[in-house]
């Protein structure tokens, strides 16, 4: 890892998982948009660290994009997650609904490489928070910054 790594390589593999992200994340937002009545606020698309190489680097980054979406007037029963599941499931995802923990109710999903996760915090007001991520790359220590500021606020 690291030194190791061939740049040009993690950076194809991390910019087409950012591109297989983003579709993704299309089909999931806009059927928890349909099921929740609702719109989406907040979307953003980033590069996190996985793990982190010492001080100065990370060893390996992946793509993520998150939205929170807000139910409109007339939502569905509650948990929302529990009409979201089908809808995904459509969309190719396999889906686990996880133990309800800390008041709050989540569905994790996969397709391929990528994750799905659903939120739903009742007591926190009419809304799911959503995240959609691919794998860890490992990337070359000279490309950390690069990957860990890379300003993505193309829109979906």
């Amino acid at each position: 890892m690291g030194d190791d790594v061939d740049s040009k390589e993690s950076r194809a593999a991390l910019e087409q998982q950012r591109d297989e992200v983003r579709v993704a994340a299309v089909d999931v937002i806009d059927a928890t948009e349909a099921v929740l009545r609702g719109r989406r606020t907040n979307p953003s698309g980033r590069y996190l660290s996985c793990q982190s190489g010492g001080i100065d680097y990370v060893k390996n980054v992946r793509y993520s994009y998150s939205a929170r979406v807000d139910a409109g007037l007339t939502p569905p029963e509650r948990p929302f997650v529990g009409w979201i599941a089908p809808r995904i499931d459509e969309a190719g995802f396999g889906v686990e609904a996880l133990p309800e923990e800390r008041g709050a109710s989540v569905l994790r999903a996969t397709r391929d490489d990528l994750t799905v996760t659903v939120t739903e915090r009742a007591s926190a007001g009419d809304f799911v928070l959503l995240r959609i991520e691919g794998p860890c790359v490992d990337i070359a220590k000279d490309d950390s910054d690069y990957w860990l500021t890379y300003d993505d606020n193309e829109p979906l």
